[in-house]
């Protein structure tokens, strides 16, 4: 639905802003941040995301851990992305992401993920992840936070959240 990335040669794309948005009934990710700098997303909907196989099933090329199979992924190459009272329902994930600093979710609500609310999609996790105030309800499989900030000498922080289960690693 959604996408922001740049090339090396021109710079991140930053200071991007999604506001009121609603992404859909997409076979991948409804957002899709690749490189990008200052990014808000703000009071959007996201619904179906990364579970319509209308005319492709992704899974069946990439797998059942595909990351982009998310309503929001997150790659390695950004930094500072806000995600603000946005409600994700019926998504494959919620949210994937990678090791960008400053990724900072707050006052979402997640439903019915397929598999999980927030996970990381790839090897690492944030420096500096925040999760501040959310309601993360998909019973069925735990969220799963790789928090490796120790090694990083950085601060990730979990508060205030309504959780129907959690996983560390």
């Amino acid at each position: 639905c959604f996408t922001v990335s740049g090339e090396a040669a021109s710079g991140l794309p930053y200071n991007i802003i999604f506001d009121n948005c609603r992404a859909s009934q997409s076979g991948l990710d409804g957002l899709d941040i690749e490189d990008g700098s200052i990014v808000y997303v703000r009071n959007c909907y996201f619904a179906t995301c990364g579970n319509d196989q209308t005319y492709y099933n992704p899974a069946t090329s990439y797998g059942a851990t595909f990351r982009l199979l998310a309503a929001i992924a997150i790659s390695n190459d950004c930094n500072n992305i806000r995600i603000s009272d946005c409600y994700f329902t019926g998504c494959y994930y919620g949210i994937t992401y990678g090791a960008s600093p400053l990724v900072t979710i707050e006052r979402c609500k997640m439903t019915g993920s397929t598999k999980q609310d927030i996970t990381t999609g790839l090897s690492e996790s944030p420096n500096g992840l925040i999760i501040r105030d959310c309601e993360l309800l998909t019973a069925s499989q735990p969220c799963t936070l790789i928090l490796e900030s120790a090694k990083r000498k950085e601060t990730s922080l979990i508060s205030g959240c309504r959780l129907a289960s959690l996983q560390y690693i």
